[in-house]
């Protein structure tokens, strides 16, 4: 009888011991599966933005970088050669935009150089259109060649193409031209000295570096100043065929108030 119950505890304890044992084991293999468990990298809220979540444990030291892992794409790591990669990538970028900005301001200045130009061109024509007069190619009956105008003594007439005794009554003439009024060389243009102030009246007041303007028929205005003045004889012509240096000259003449010589203006293109 004592040995049936002796052999009953003897099993029933080996039965606890085995039961502790594999209770022991089921821990021991949880407590593993949970280490495990927590050695994988976990992709936290960040990555769920588009961060990229870093697995810093010490099996992988250097960080492993997960783009757009929620998506699916491969792990990209983090090495020394992919940075240098994508630096060399990030420069290369930034010389291209340089590049593109310095050749949009050339393109800028290019234009912007063109227009000053452009508007340069159309100044000149604006001034040589300003200075196009209309001019009357008749006055009182005669044929004119041209206007001429003379601030200092208040003349602004027609100069007559033609010397003739009525002609010179009513406004200068034209005696002598080497080329057309306005061109290279000298014109000369003679006008009566009537002594009252009209016409070539006042020409001995005339001074050195005062102005002429003589307007041609085509509506070219050229401006004068005076650089000669004297009294010649009525027979004296030496200043009539001179050489102007390429320059377009004229020569205006009329009488003295005595009436024995003449007042010799000469003048030369501004």
């Amino acid at each position: 009888m004592f040995n049936f119950l002796d052999n009953r505890k003897n099993m029933i304890c080996l039965i606890s011991i085995l039961t502790s044992i594999f209770i022991v084991y089921i821990c021991l293999g949880i407590i593993n599966y949970t280490i495990k468990a927590n050695d994988k990298p976990k992709i936290n809220n960040i990555s769920i933005i588009g961060k990229n979540p870093i697995d810093s444990s010490k099996k992988n030291i250097r960080p492993t970088i997960y783009l757009n892992s929620i998506i699916g794409k491969q792990p990209i790591v983090s090495s020394k050669s992919n940075i240098q990669k994508i630096e060399k990538e990030v420069q290369s970028e930034k010389n291209e935009g340089k590049m593109e900005i310095l050749n949009i301001v050339e393109k800028c200045s290019d234009s912007i150089e063109k227009k000053a130009v452009a508007l340069e061109e159309n100044k000149k024509c604006l001034d040589n259109t300003e200075k196009k007069e209309v001019i009357q190619t008749e006055y009182e009956g005669f044929e004119t060649i041209g206007l001429i105008e003379i601030p200092a003594t208040g003349v602004n007439t027609p100069i007559l193409s033609n010397v003739t005794v009525k002609g010179m009554e009513k406004a200068p003439c034209l005696l002598y031209k080497t080329g057309e009024l306005n061109d290279v060389g000298n014109s000369l243009i003679i006008g009566h000295n009537f002594r009252n102030g009209t016409l070539f009246s006042n020409n001995n007041n005339l001074n050195i570096n005062d102005k002429i303007y003589i307007t041609s028929l085509n509506g070219i205005k050229k401006e004068y100043i005076i650089y000669d003045k004297f009294i010649s004889t009525a027979e004296d012509v030496s200043f009539i065929k001179r050489d102007t240096n390429n320059k377009s000259e004229i020569t205006l003449s009329c009488c003295t108030d005595d009436d024995l010589n003449r007042i010799i203006i000469l003048a030369r293109e501004k």
